[in-house]
Order: structure tokens, then sequence, then C-alpha cells
């Protein structure tokens, strides 16, 4: 299967789920501050690591084959799991614990 994800798309899916959860209760001021909120390049951001996200988690146990620019953003992005795994299990290891990972 070959999907690409649309930053558009994503950013405008991932405001309107934040506007009908967290901004369901607000008022009239709270939700202008949420909608203000919502413009920051950093939404861009959040949204398109979601859609990347949910598409490691359909693929079960199939190979995800990515195609991204090579930005620092986006390795350190592909790092950061195997970097707190790593800095977990030294922890644990310090302690004489006994772990496993899956």
């Amino acid at each position: 299967m070959v999907s690409r994800i649309d930053p558009h798309a994503e950013t405008e899916r991932y405001r309107q789920e934040v506007l009908r959860t967290k901004g369901a209760k607000l008022d009239a001021q709270g939700r202008a501050l949420l909608e203000e909120d919502l413009r920051s390049p950093c939404t861009e951001e959040i949204a398109v690591f979601q859609a990347f996200s949910r598409i490691i988690r359909e693929a079960g146990e199939k190979f995800v084959v990515m195609d991204t620019a090579p930005t620092g953003h986006t390795l350190l992005l592909l790092d950061a799991t195997g970097a707190y795994h790593r800095e977990v299990a030294r922890m644990l290891d310090a302690k004489g614990a006994h772990y496993m990972t899956q």
C-alpha cells in the first residue's frame, strides 16, 4: 500500500478534532484563544506527526518505507524512540533490573 500525508488536509482534520473536543465546552473567548493557537505553525507539525504515527500503528508487522527530506527535525523524530529506549535501558541496567523489550 502506498500512502501520502497531505499536510494541509491533516492540519485541517487536526484543527477540527481539537475544536470539536477541547473547544466544545469553552466560552467564546476561550474558543477564540484556542482557534488562534491552532493557527500556529506548530499545529501542522503536530498534525503531520499524528498522521505519521497513525500510519506506523496501522502498518502492524509490515515494512514501512518513508521518503522524506532529511531535515534535522525529521532525523531527530526518527531517532527519538530509539534514544528514549536506550536511556530507559541504561537506567534499568544501572539498577540491575530485569526487563524485556518487544
